[in-house]
């Protein structure tokens, strides 16, 4: 007989990046590493250990035509991912495991659960992670072609050396996760309202060529492509702005400001860095003005336009969001409302996710974990031509209900033990009708 004493979650260990085009000479293979970071203390010749076991995975792999994802041991897991074809990202993380006590002699045995998280998940991290690279350095091969060895080195560590030790695994941020983007929807003369201002501001000088709007985490328009939209997006919503509202709730008096001037980025699209200038006011706005060349006297007739317009057009904003919120929620039966089912939906075509569950901070855990099981899974059966439905049970005893069609997909949680296949059905449908009518053809 055994109970469980404490259960651990999984949680970062190493985090390392190598190019397989240095140090090939033995005695020289310290000379591939880029950065590394470990949450202990790891001697050079760990370090080095560590970049042959990883490089020794992806040269097995590439063996048999493909690249190889992860490398599971018992307590530990790697997983790989390329920046470029000889330039390679690793994360190393320890398993999730339980700590279980015997009654009969006291000792302890740990149980370790690698399976509960799905590789996709530590995937989609190190993807983004890399996103942010690019929009602050450009891509790490063209850098690395560009500047000396030194330099290229001290670029990377720079970087990573203020995102990794403060890399947050959990709780679960699915807009992160998947660089979806949470769009504001406005009526027409609201956004009509938003347009005639940024256009205005766009025509001060030539050399704005682009913009971004936000109200909070939500954006309301942007002129860059989706995917710079999306890169943008995430890091003003998960890295600029928080910071911005800590400072506006600990007594910033000014109600409009320049949160960063001359922030040097690299816009995939354009293939070049620009000059981005952030403009925020306090009760929720903030413009992103993307410049050819930075120039304070442009700033300066920005400032000038926008400080007397953006407080007004915010409170407009606000009382959407507002009315919003106040919209009454419909019954699916006398007992249960829409608001009763956990929902995210995700469209691919402009990166969108929505739910009536927080996508920045997933509370129920398992909730995120199916659905990254669940896309792991679609990556490999689905076809953008098929359309389907998915209906089962967890462990839980809730049911489980995905759709999928033209690029959407539909996760939903419905925690009615009692239901059966058909009232499963029929209550996801009524979601369907309330939040994502006319989206899906075919199921």
């Amino acid at each position: 007989m055994s109970q469980v004493k404490v259960r651990h979650t999984f949680s970062l260990v190493k985090y390392f990046v190598f190019n397989t085009d240095w140090g090939k000479k033995e005695g020289t293979e310290h000379e591939k590493l880029i950065y590394y970071f470990s949450k202990g203390p790891a001697s050079p010749d760990q370090q080095v250990s560590d970049i042959g076991l990883a490089e020794a995975v992806i040269n097995f792999g590439q063996q048999f035509g493909d690249i190889a994802e992860s490398l599971h041991g018992s307590k530990l897991r790697f997983v790989f991912f390329d920046l470029s074809p000889t330039i390679w990202s690793t994360i190393c993380i320890s398993e999730p495991f339980s700590v279980h006590k015997s009654n009969d002699d006291n000792t302890q045995f740990h149980e370790y659960h690698d399976n509960e998280v799905n590789n996709k998940f530590f995937k989609l991290k190190l993807q983004n992670i890399y996103r942010y690279f690019c929009l602050l350095n450009g891509p790490i091969e063209k850098l690395c072609a560009e500047v000396d060895r030194t330099a290229f080195i001290e670029r990377c560590t720079q970087f990573f050396d203020s995102y990794i030790p403060h890399l947050e695994l959990l709780p679960f941020n699915l807009i992160e996760l998947y660089s979806s983007i949470q769009y504001l929807p406005l009526s027409n003369t609201t956004f009509m309202a938003v347009q005639s201002l940024l256009n205005c501001v766009q025509a001060t000088d030539s050399r704005i060529k682009s913009y971004i709007f936000l109200y909070n985490d939500q954006l309301v328009s942007s002129l860059l492509s989706l995917q710079d939209t999306q890169t943008l997006y995430n890091y003003l919503t998960n890295v600029i702005i928080p910071e911005a509202v800590k400072e506006e709730i600990n007594g910033i008096s000014n109600k409009t400001r320049w949160l960063q001037k001359n922030l040097k980025v690299y816009f995939s699209g354009e293939q070049e860095f620009r000059s981005l200038c952030l403009f925020r006011s306090i009760n929720g706005s903030t413009i992103g003005l993307v410049l050819d060349n930075y120039d304070e006297n442009i700033l300066q007739e920005c400032e000038a336009l926008l400080s007397g317009r953006l407080v007004s057009l915010t409170g407009k904003l606000h009382e959407t969001v507002t009315q919003l919120a106040k919209q009454p929620e419909m019954k699916i039966t006398g007992e249960m409302a829409v608001k009763d089912i956990k929902f995210i939906y995700i469209n691919n075509t402009n990166c969108a996710q929505r739910g009536n569950s927080n996508g920045r901070k997933v509370v129920d855990s398992d909730f995120s974990r199916l659905i990254l099981d669940m896309e792991a899974d679609l990556e490999m059966i689905n076809n953008e031509n098929h359309a389907f439905e998915l209906i089962g049970k967890n462990t839980s005893d809730s049911w489980l209900v995905t759709r999928s069609s033209d690029l959407r997909t539909l996760f939903a949680v419905l925690n009615h033990k009692n239901a059966n296949l058909i009232e499963a059905t029929e209550m996801i449908e009524v979601l369907n009708n309330k939040h994502l009518k006319n989206i899906f053809f075919g199921v």
